[in-house]
């Protein structure tokens, strides 16, 4: 399972998915950044309040044309990180542009956003 909620993101170890980017310009979000060619939109996904410290998962993608929208594909191994695990776990994750624009991340008001690793081949269902 790969579901995206309420900019949290629910896998399951050693699933795919995508993780849709848009960068809004205003709060109503009818307006959006164009991502120009060369753009580096990146994820990092860290230990629980462990932003600072060495993402578990890194994946950077350049933009190949001018896009409201840029799709970053976490791949089957990508999302086997840490240890087999037999309870959903949760780790942090922040989206960055050109490493000095965070697109999503942590914040004071509404806190980390949170990826959410559910265990390999589990049945386990999860609403986020």
């Amino acid at each position: 399972m790969f579901k995206i909620k309420n900019n949290t993101i629910l896998c399951t170890r050693g699933d795919k998915g995508n993780v849709p980017v848009t960068l809004p310009l205003n709060k109503e979000k009818t307006e959006f950044y164009k991502f120009q060619v060369g753009d580096k939109v990146k994820i990092g996904v860290y230990e629980a309040d462990k932003l600072d410290g060495c993402a578990l998962i890194l994946k950077e993608v350049e933009v190949p044309e001018i896009t409201e929208l840029v799709n970053i594909h976490l791949t089957s191994d990508e999302t086997r990180i840490g240890e087999l695990i037999n309870e959903p776990t949760d780790y942090w994750f922040e989206i960055i542009l050109n490493d000095d624009t965070t697109i999503l991340g942590y914040d004071d008001e509404t806190g980390p956003k949170i990826f959410k690793l559910l265990p390999e081949g589990s049945d386990i269902r999860c609403d986020v």
